[in-house]
C-alpha cells in the first residue's frame, strides 16, 4: 500500500503541471488519501489484533499461575488439604 501511495505521489509531482492544466488535482489528492486511510485502517486493526491477543495470554498464564502458587502457599506454611477441600480448588 504505502509503495502504491508513493508512486501516485511522485506522480503527481512530477506531472504537476498536467494535473493543474487539466485540473485533476483534487482526483489525485482523493486516491492518495484513500491509500492513506486504507493503510491507516490496517495498521490499526494489527495493533489491536496484537495487543488483544497480549492481554489474554497475560490473563491467563495469571491467573492459571496464582492458582499455583496459592496452593503452593498453602502447603509451605503447613497446612494440609482433604479431599473435600481439593473438590473446591477445581
Amino acid at each position: 500500500m504505502t509503495d502504491q501511495r508513493n508512486t501516485l505521489t511522485v506522480e503527481s509531482i512530477t506531472n504537476i503541471k498536467a494535473l493543474k492544466l487539466y485540473g485533476w488535482e483534487d482526483e489525485f489528492n482523493e486516491k492518495i488519501e484513500k491509500i492513506y486511510q486504507e493503510e491507516n485502517k490496517l495498521e490499526d486493526e494489527m495493533h489491536f489484533n496484537f495487543w488483544d491477543r497480549l492481554n489474554y495470554v497475560v490473563e491467563t498464564t495469571l491467573i492459571n499461575s496464582m492458582q499455583h502458587i496459592t496452593v503452593a502457599a498453602y502447603f509451605m506454611f503447613g497446612n494440609t488439604l482433604s479431599l473435600s477441600q481439593s473438590s473446591m480448588l477445581m
